[in-house]
């Protein structure tokens, strides 16, 4: 019995190999090492993240998971016409637009050596980041709920692979450089990497997580992390809920609230 109540959950439309559990939070790919792509159920907002939770690995496959963004909306493969692919890469990227990597090699970024001078900023508009919090233009995240509570959150390398250990928390977010396009960024056990791909169009069409179990994960869990927003957050989110974009940026609005209603700019 779950008693968080399920914010984000993953979507009903999968990879053949996978089953979803506890109210669809939680995704166990059953057989072989691919046909494990999961989606998230609903479309991300910008400075959302989407984060997982490794919960069990297998450890006669080699590889890991692959985690991103897509443009393709799973609810196309309700139609018997159009198959789930095996893989996200280059399965799923030959279907449609997708940004998705094998996490195995961003992880060299990381290093247990490093020295950070808090706080630090990657750069205006997009993170605003302390030892306790990451600020997007989604809110406040807590990055005590971003770290992994166990013991191997520490990056491991194995004869030149890099382990993503059972207890890992993943993410995935994309942050607009402009009202047009924006940059995808990763959040590993409370740290931001990135940009990873750049000149990402999000309001052309809605941007998806997905992630595909392949190789030794076997079982991911989506955590119910949500930003604390302000009263002025809350408020843009109402009014985008409630009025088209397109018809905000030809109305007499002041600037520097349509460009706040766009997410170009956390200043009104």
């Amino acid at each position: 019995m779950i008693s968080e109540e399920i914010f984000y959950k993953f979507h009903s439309n999968h990879g053949a190999h996978i089953i979803l559990e506890e109210h669809n939070s939680v995704a166990h790919r059953t057989f072989s090492f691919d046909d494990g792509l999961v989606f998230s159920e609903k479309h991300l907002q910008p400075g959302e993240f989407f984060v997982i939770e490794v919960e069990q690995n297998d450890d006669n496959w080699i590889g890991y998971l692959r985690l991103g963004l897509t443009q393709i909306n799973p609810n196309i493969f309700s139609s018997k016409n159009i198959k789930i692919p095996k893989r996200a890469v280059p399965d799923l990227m030959e279907l449609g637009i997708t940004w998705v990597y094998n996490l195995s090699d961003l992880l060299p970024n990381i290093t247990d050596s490093r020295e950070i001078s808090w706080p630090f900023n990657i750069e205006e508009n997009k993170f605003d980041i302390t030892e306790e919090y990451i600020k997007t233009c989604q809110g406040t995240y807590s990055r005590f709920n971003l770290k992994s509570l166990h013991n191997n959150d520490k990056i491991q390398k194995n004869h030149r692979l890099f382990e993503i250990n059972t207890g890992f928390k993943i993410g995935v977010v994309y942050v607009p450089t402009n009202d047009t396009i924006s940059e995808l960024f990763y959040i590993i056990n409370g740290d931001v990497l990135g940009p990873y791909a750049v000149g990402i169009p999000y309001n052309e069409s809605p941007l998806y997580g997905v992630v595909d179990i392949f190789g030794k994960t076997k079982r991911i869990r989506v955590l119910q992390i949500q930003a604390e927003k302000s009263l002025k957050q809350m408020c843009r989110l109402i009014i985008l809920k409630t009025h088209d974009m397109e018809k905000i940026k030809k109305s007499l609005l002041p600037k520097s609230i349509i460009d706040y209603l766009n997410f170009k700019s956390d200043i009104i």
